[in-house]
């Protein structure tokens, strides 16, 4: 039984030259389960060379390598409908390493009844539109599982004021930086939760706030804020200050369970 499921999962690649009619005769030596699903859908971008073989053969072999892992007891095909809509939409990402490496550990847990009762349909078409950058991203989250913010704001003493930096991330004591495309893409997602008023109270968190608020970036960002904003018509005449934010983004469910089928998990 074991055998016939390894079957099923293995991709054969077959030559390019081959594929000259999908659904001519080559197709039909094709064979079955995730190897039938890569060729159909990848041999007209290869003959096409809209995909590379170079880069065909590398995501054929991390995705071999993947579900060779998998223990013959937990290899699964009842999701091979969601493996043929993974592979369309992976299928213009291909030239991009990390993405090939994310798409086939995707497609890995879809045939692994460990990860695979979870799944999604929205899981290939997120991966799909996601940009390197932002998967990372993502990734910092899932494996910090979330991480500090602070935002700044010009105010008035009455508390009217103006919102103007948002959402740095405070990844480690020495790592600050500002992704608010990505971070309000993720969100668009439902990947990620943004909390701006919320601290995280854990330890080694709560340090990092107060490292960041004693250091020379923290400084100069609002010595450089209060000297841009003196001359503005909204604040001339009146007491102003900068102010900041303790707050957080964390990963939601979807968020967990997303990452979990694309990232590896970390020993």
């Amino acid at each position: 039984m074991s055998d016939e499921k390894k079957s099923l999962i293995n991709i054969e690649l077959i030559p390019k030259e081959l594929i000259t009619n999908i659904f001519g005769p080559a197709s039909i030596s094709i064979g079955e389960g995730l190897g039938g699903i890569a060729n159909y859908v990848m041999g007209p971008l290869r003959r096409l060379n809209i995909i590379s073989e170079k880069s065909f053969q590398d995501f054929v072999d991390r995705t071999n390598t993947n579900t060779d892992e998998i223990p013959p007891e937990n290899r699964d095909i009842s999701k091979l409908g969601l493996a043929l809509k993974t592979m369309e939409d992976a299928r213009y990402q291909l030239e991009n390493e990390e993405m090939r490496e994310y798409f086939a550990n995707l497609l890995a847990g879809l045939v692994d009844n460990r990860k695979n009762s979870q799944s999604s349909p929205r899981f290939s078409m997120i991966l799909s539109e996601l940009t390197t950058k932002e998967a990372r991203l993502l990734s910092e989250f899932y494996y910090l599982k979330g991480i500090p913010t602070e935002s700044f704001r010009v105010q008035k003493s009455n508390g009217d004021g103006v919102d103007l930096i948002e959402n740095i991330l405070l990844i480690d004591e020495n790592n600050y930086v500002d992704e608010n495309l990505a971070i309000k893409t993720l969100q668009s997602y439902g990947l990620i939760d943004i909390a701006p008023s919320v601290q995280l109270k854990d330890e080694k968190k709560l340090a990092l706030y107060n490292i960041f608020e004693n250091s020379k970036q923290f400084s100069d960002t609002k010595d450089h804020l209060l000297e841009q904003f003196q001359n503005h018509p909204y604040f001339i005449g009146t007491d102003f200050d900068v102010i900041n934010t303790r707050g957080s983004i964390t990963i939601t469910d979807l968020g967990h369970i997303f990452s979990s089928m694309i990232f590896p998990e970390k020993e």
